[in-house]
């Protein structure tokens, strides 16, 4: 790795260096080794321009969660709740008021800490954002989140079409691929034959591709090798 860093650092320049990326490219295999199973491999990532890095489409267990809707489902999309009430904040004067339920009751500023201050309550309330739910007696405040929002805001391109919500590439791949699938995608492609040795899963190079593109872009590959960054990107 501290070879390939340093021939990368010459030829891309060491200032364009963002991280080293892990992937978990095996899952278990212990068993297998006499010493310590390796089951990742590095990936450097560079860049040239510092607006580079994209936010990568969410995983459809995360848009799964977003499962109620209101009036604001065609340009929101659909909406998950938070509990409006969190103790495990840093203390401040701000978070604690009152909130008068829907049967008058009231919820005391001193035994809650809100996420959120008085003000931006008021507002999220009027834009009917604010849910009051009754569990086991007792009144209990949500607020929602929308699925297309980013940051409580709408965001669209300059063409005015709305630019969907994703999210960063984490430094370490988890579960994104394993190698396994890399020749699972070539036998299907093959007819179960495996022609080429350690292909890269498909999946991966289309999440780092993603990260690193919008439509449009060109992407290279200077060693083909399997052509599963040529397969990714299409």
């Amino acid at each position: 790795t501290t070879l390939f860093r340093s021939l990368c650092d010459k030829i891309f320049g060491r200032e364009h260096f963002i991280t080293n990326l892990i992937w978990r490219k095996k899952a278990g295999g212990a068993n297998d080794s006499n010493d310590i199973a390796v089951e990742h491999e590095y990936i450097l990532a560079y860049r040239k321009k510092k607006n580079g890095i994209h936010k990568i489409p969410l995983d459809a267990k995360t848009i799964a969660s977003y499962k109620y809707e209101d009036e604001k489902l065609k340009t929101h999309s659909k909406y998950k709740i938070k509990d409006l009430n969190d103790p495990s904040l840093s203390d401040s004067s701000g978070l604690h008021f009152d909130i008068t339920c829907l049967d008058g009751s009231i919820l005391k500023a001193n035994e809650h800490q809100w996420k959120c201050n008085k003000k931006t309550f008021e507002k999220r309330l009027s834009d009917n954002r604010i849910i009051f739910k009754k569990v086991k007696n007792k009144w209990k405040v949500y607020y929602k989140i929308y699925l297309n929002e980013q940051r409580g805001k709408l965001n669209y391109d300059t063409k005015g079409k709305l630019i969907p919500r994703g999210r960063n590439l984490s430094s370490i791949l988890y579960n994104v691929a394993l190698n396994k699938d890399g020749s699972t995608d070539i036998k299907k492609l093959f007819n179960g034959e495996k022609p080429f040795s350690y292909p890269k899963p498909v999946r991966l190079l289309k999440t780092l591709i993603q990260s690193a593109s919008k439509p449009g872009d060109i992407v290279l590959d200077f060693f083909a090798g399997s052509g599963t960054t040529a397969q990714a990107v299409l």
